[in-house]
């Protein structure tokens, strides 16, 4: 458990290094950077409007060596996660849910692995359920899938939840 922790202060650490806007708090996530199609912080990963993200099940694109984060740059932070298939897949957060400040999840395909009585999933799914601000609990639900290919632009990065007045990335 404590190498867990580990793996994800270093993880946050270099992912707030690399990526420059670490949330260190929900209030501070209000006062998000700008995420218009014409910022160049957009382009690394697809935008996805929170209103089309509570109405549809999210497709996530995972590839072989590369992580793929679910951003939430919408003033939520992440209350609970479960991940459904964890035969092929972890994931990590950019600061431990138990501090009420995690807003990233940060997830990796791993070499399969055999649980007893663990079931699998040809399409696994990801439920993170998140707290606004007002104290408003929201649910989203992830198809993951695992890509063998290169990936192509900003699908290879993964998602980020904006504000429904920010355009998504189509």
């Amino acid at each position: 458990m404590k190498n867990h922790y580990l793996v994800d202060g270093i993880a946050a650490l270099l992912l707030n290094l690399s990526v420059g806007f670490g949330v260190a708090s929900p209030a501070a996530a209000q006062q998000a950077p700008n995420l218009s199609p014409n910022n160049g912080a957009a382009a690394s990963v697809r935008l996805v409007s929170e209103e089309q993200a509570q109405a549809n099940t999210i497709p996530v694109d995972i590839y072989t060596g590369r992580g793929s984060v679910i951003d939430f740059r919408n003033g939520e932070v992440i209350a609970y996660i479960q991940l459904s298939d964890m035969s092929e897949l972890v994931y990590s957060t950019n600061v431990p849910l138990e501090s009420g400040r995690s807003s990233m999840v940060v997830l990796r395909e791993i070499e399969p692995l055999n649980f007893e009585g663990q079931t699998t999933a040809a399409v696994p799914n990801l439920i993170v359920s998140t707290i606004d601000l007002e104290g408003v609990s929201r649910t989203y639900i992830f198809d993951l899938h695992l890509k063998q290919e290169r990936p192509s632009g900003v699908r290879g990065n993964g998602i980020a939840i904006v504000p429904t007045n920010v355009s998504p990335t189509p």
